[in-house]
């Protein structure tokens, strides 16, 4: 456990919050707040309720690269650490929350293929799109990501 260098404790970083995004963006339940202070590297653990990192201050479920960006900003002005995540599938323990007072960053919700461009092979989506539908959606166009 890294101990945190913010300038907020926890209430005040829940406070500011308040003012960077909708408070309904803002989760603050205990066992959501467990569930991400782990990803599946600690699957195990997680099962039987072994939680071993610091639980994050909050997950702020951004809709938009404006909500990010704002967090984002908050963040660093108040030297906040923060755990991006979207499809909590992380394997080797990138989504683990090991600073106290994270904000966990949940990109979920930002979920559109913005654009497929056959003729340069790229697609342009938001973070939170599911890998299997952006593979259903180029496989309508005879493409594929190669992931799977």
């Amino acid at each position: 456990m890294i101990e945190s260098i913010a300038t907020l404790d926890r209430a005040e970083i829940l406070a500011h919050l308040a003012t960077v995004v909708r408070p309904e963006q803002i989760d603050t339940d205990e066992q959501h707040l467990l569930d991400a202070s782990v990803d599946r590297f600690k699957k195990y653990q997680a099962v039987h309720g072994i939680h071993d990192a610091p639980t994050p201050v909050a997950i702020v479920n951004a809709e938009s690269t404006e909500d990010v960006a704002a967090v984002l900003a908050f963040a660093d002005e108040h030297l906040v650490n923060v755990v991006p995540r979207t499809g909590r599938t992380g394997t080797e323990g990138g989504l683990e929350t090991s600073v106290v007072d994270t904000i966990v960053l949940d990109c979920s919700r930002m979920d559109a293929v913005l654009r497929i461009d056959p003729e340069n092979m790229q697609a342009t989506v938001q973070a939170g799109v599911p890998l299997q539908r952006l593979e259903d959606e180029l496989r309508q166009q005879g493409l594929t990501t190669g992931h799977s």
